[in-house]
């Protein structure tokens, strides 16, 4: 990344990344560059405490991370980090993550997510459920997208009604029934 000191965006798809390799790339530049945002996607790698640090040593203001890997070993303790560090945050993407309600009461708790996030796509979470979805809708008003997709523990769709800022809201693949969504948005 030295080579690019004023790179705004990355995005790394589809590649086989070890954690060492992450971390030593990611904090050769430490805290002056001008990335706001980050996307893995689909990428072989094993995303911890360490690699989150790293990005943060790299790009402390970013305001997109969309964490979306093939066998993710994002967890609870990794959201706690960006949600208290990361305090440019407003697009937020944990998709197929190891996130729990531990992982949802650290970002609807966090004063600089609810302020800040406008985005969050929770997307193949295999944790997140009605109660996790009740903790989103009463912390984060300032939600405007919201992404549950395949998300089985979600049902209830008259919880969205209290996110009066969202304008897309992805609910494919849950557990609402087709039916009565359709009634309800169309």
């Amino acid at each position: 990344l030295n080579a690019f000191p004023h790179l705004s965006e990355l995005t790394i798809r589809n590649c086989k990344l070890d954690d060492t390799f992450c971390v030593i790339s990611l904090t050769s530049r430490s805290g002056s560059s001008d990335l706001r945002s980050l996307e893995l996607i689909r990428n072989e790698m094993e995303m911890n405490q360490r690699t989150i640090e790293a990005i943060f040593q790299l790009a402390p203001h970013l305001e997109r991370i969309t964490l979306n890997l093939i066998e993710s070993t994002v967890a609870d303790d990794s959201i706690q980090f960006i949600c208290v560090n990361f305090v440019k945050l407003t697009h937020l993407g944990l998709i197929n993550t190891m996130i729990t309600d531990i992982g949802i009461d650290a970002i609807c708790s966090s004063q600089i997510m609810r302020k800040n996030l406008v985005s969050l796509d929770l997307s193949r979470s295999n944790f997140i459920d009605n109660d996790c979805l009740i903790k989103i809708v009463h912390s984060l008003a300032n939600l405007q997208s919201l992404y549950l997709r395949t998300c089985f523990g979600i049902s209830n769709l008259d919880l969205f009604a209290k996110l009066e800022k969202l304008s897309c809201l992805d609910v494919n693949n849950t557990s609402i029934d087709a039916r009565k969504s359709r009634d309800k948005f169309f």
